[in-house]
């Protein structure tokens, strides 16, 4: 673990109501989201974009308490990305490669009991480099490599920048805003206080501080950073909030 270093500037802190939440078993999405190939035993992660509509979610019993959780960035935290498509819009399946001590970071959270949920902004869907199948498809083979670790995938395809009309706006799902852990918390019954975020990018580590996380950035040496702790990758990340003691 590296020693935390305070950033000189921050951004301010987004601000914005949260989008009700879809629910997992109804998606308003422009293509339908296949069901993914997977081994016989390995349970189908739910795939949760911004896009979908708000649907509540059928009546579960809920557990004795909540649940710790780790949110996940996706590209260049699980998967590589940026060595793989330098513009950093990945949309084919094809190319996934975990980063390196990937599973088996998964592998030892859910072990010790936190639930996996991937929280990824996809703004490539509004630049028009792939569509939200695509995403899912993507996805699927993130999870098939992983084992079927991850309980849900939340993405945002909005960027306000984008060139596809229906997904060219700002978002509340959108990192840096909290959207996404926070719509993972009132569908999952999550207790934020004892969860955790870890990324790639500042924006993780603010959407994680906005919901109520702690945070672990992955980066180099001298990373600037307001996260709790600073590792040079998921497998580094996954042993600091192991050995941290858990929040009451």
């Amino acid at each position: 673990m590296y020693p935390r270093q305070a950033p000189e500037t921050s951004e301010p802190a987004t601000s914005s109501s949260i989008l009700a939440h879809p629910g997992p078993y109804r998606a308003a999405c422009p293509e339908p989201i296949p069901a993914p190939d997977r081994r016989p035993g390995l349970p189908p992660a739910t795939l949760i974009s911004a896009m979908a509509l708000p649907h509540p979610s059928p009546p579960t019993t809920p557990p004795s308490s909540p649940r710790r959780a780790v949110f996940l960035d996706r590209d260049d935290t699980l998967i590589h990305c940026r060595s793989v498509t330098p513009d950093g819009d990945l949309g084919d399946p094809e190319l996934v490669r975990l980063t390196d001590g990937a599973a088996e970071a998964c592998a030892a959270l859910t072990k010790a009991g936190y639930a996996l949920i991937v929280v990824s902004n996809q703004g490539g869907v509004a630049r028009g480099r792939y569509t939200e199948r695509e995403v899912g498809a993507v996805n699927a083979r993130v999870n098939e490599l992983l084992g079927g670790v991850i309980e849900r995938f939340y993405y945002c395809p909005f960027h306000p920048r984008g060139i596809v009309p229906a997904y060219t706006r700002e978002h509340p799902w959108r990192k840096p805003a909290p959207g996404m852990p926070l719509a993972a918390a009132q569908a999952m019954d999550l207790d934020l206080a004892r969860s955790w975020m870890i990324g790639d990018a500042e924006r993780d580590i603010e959407a994680g501080h906005g919901a109520g996380c702690r945070a672990v950035r992955i980066g180099g040496a001298g990373v600037e950073s307001s996260a709790e702790c600073v590792a040079p990758d998921l497998a580094h990340a996954a042993r600091i909030i192991l050995r941290e003691p858990d929040r009451s």
